[in-house]
């Protein structure tokens, strides 16, 4: 991820394509109707996580009726700019090694009472007996899921939940714990049964988000930090400089309401019925 950014900063800010869009309310009047499903409670283990890699295959982060997935545009200049394998293809071949060998574990929880559905993603673990457990991270201080989502069913199976932010379990690094990645607008369409959910997700990845939470962590310190490999510059210096990157518009395609920066992103999952 680190040399993703870096390969970022050397790339000219005019060298990736503009769609950039301003935030605008949903107009609920637009949302489907609540269907009243006999579908009551589920859990989940993640089977696949993956990179929607069809720049079109987006969703409308943005609400201007556009579909937007900038993520993989991005990831293609980087794996051009570096000797690195980092395409969204290769990407997509890391999660599904690591979700395959329980390096990750994704869970999704559903709970459906009185056309109301919640949709909580948690991160767990395996224990020595292979037993899932949920990581305490996954949770709040009072005990709420980090990652809920809330919306309703729109006939027998087929449902849509949305949030404002979630906090979504990445490898970022080889054989270190996945970061959890902030996703904001995020919209999930998918269907569940009691042995399978499947579905399509969308969101916008914040850009301060993302040089705080996730490049800052993994950017050396101290001795280690060496700025012949972070442009010649020192470290502060370099990290400003990526946000400052990050936050041009040619980058960044999103504005959100507040007026931060966002990337659009989009991807799929796969989960069977899990016990936990």
């Amino acid at each position: 991820m680190l040399s993703f950014i870096v390969a970022l900063a050397c790339t000219k800010a005019g060298d990736v394509p503009s769609d950039s869009g301003v935030v605008e309310d949903t107009d609920d009047s637009a949302e489907p109707v609540s269907y009243p499903s006999s579908y009551e409670s589920g859990k989940y283990r993640a089977e696949s996580l993956v990179i929607v890699e069809d720049l079109e295959g987006g969703g409308d982060v943005d609400g201007d009726g556009d579909t937007e997935n900038k993520l993989p545009q991005v990831l293609v200049l980087v794996d051009i700019a570096t000797t690195q394998d980092l395409g969204a293809d290769d990407i997509n071949a890391t999660l599904e090694a690591d979700i395959d060998d329980g390096t990750i574990v994704v869970l999704s929880e559903l709970a459906y009472a009185e056309g109301s559905l919640t949709q909580d993603i948690l991160l767990g673990s395996l224990d020595e007996s292979e037993a899932i457990v949920v990581d305490p991270m996954s949770y709040d201080d009072a005990g709420v899921p980090n990652s809920r989502l809330s919306g309703i069913f729109q006939d027998e199976t087929t449902y849509r939940t949305k949030a404002d932010r979630i906090l979504l379990p990445f490898p970022i690094q080889a054989d270190e714990p996945p970061f959890l990645v902030p996703l904001e607008m995020v919209v999930i369409e998918g269907t569940v049964t009691d042995e399978t959910v499947t579905g399509f997700m969308y969101g916008a990845v914040p850009v301060d988000d993302l040089i705080d939470d996730i490049v800052d962590p993994i950017t050396p310190t101290g001795d280690d930090y060496d700025p012949a490999d972070f442009q010649d510059m020192e470290r502060d210096e370099f990290l400003q400089y990526l946000r400052e990157l990050g936050n041009d518009e040619n980058v960044s395609d999103i504005e959100l309401s507040d007026g931060r920066r966002a990337v659009s992103a989009a991807l799929t999952f796969e989960a069977n019925a899990a016990d936990w």
